[in-house]
């Protein structure tokens, strides 16, 4: 039996994911624990319609950004979730710290109100170094603004905007 693999390690993700393959829908989007989490609604337009028929919508109560300059998508990034968090802290700072993912042996740079102790060992959790694919006057939510860029929610997918922007 062939399972799908709803964490991404490569990027953090709160829409929807309906595989109609397996006749499977997941919807979690983290709404009542995470700042960048969202309300998913999924559509079923008629209790006898196929899978394929089956949309989603989303909401947050996150400030609105547009998007003033453009910016490419990472080549590659890791996603720091609850089943993949463990780090090595390589340097403490006060807004960031620089950390070695233990699984992948990545060095990224984390905020550092995000590290933790989990069971005697450094853990970050929710945290992706992937910059989002942005094209000037998209909307982007606010999750939160740091001297080093925005990291923002783009279409249910969370990451890293260093563009220039306005609140709207």
């Amino acid at each position: 039996m062939t399972t799908i693999k709803i964490i991404n390690d490569r990027i953090l993700q709160n829409t929807p994911i309906i595989n109609t393959r397996q006749h499977i829908i997941s919807m979690d989007g983290g709404c009542g624990l995470n700042k960048d989490g969202q309300l998913n609604m999924i559509i079923i337009p008629d209790i006898d319609r196929s899978i394929e028929d089956v949309t989603d919508a989303s909401c947050d109560k996150l400030p609105i950004l547009k998007a003033m300059t453009p910016q490419e998508a990472s080549a590659s990034s890791v996603n720091l979730h609850y089943l993949n968090n463990k780090v090595e802290i390589l340097e403490e700072g006060q807004e960031f710290s620089y950390v070695k993912h233990e699984a992948s042996g990545r060095r990224l740079k984390v905020l550092t109100k995000d590290l933790h102790n989990r069971h005697g060992r450094q853990a970050c959790v929710r945290h992706t170094d992937y910059r989002l694919p942005v094209r000037a006057g998209d909307r982007l939510s606010l999750v939160k603004k740091t001297s080093d860029g925005y990291y923002v929610k783009k279409d249910g997918v969370c990451g890293w905007y260093i563009g220039e922007a306005e609140e709207i």
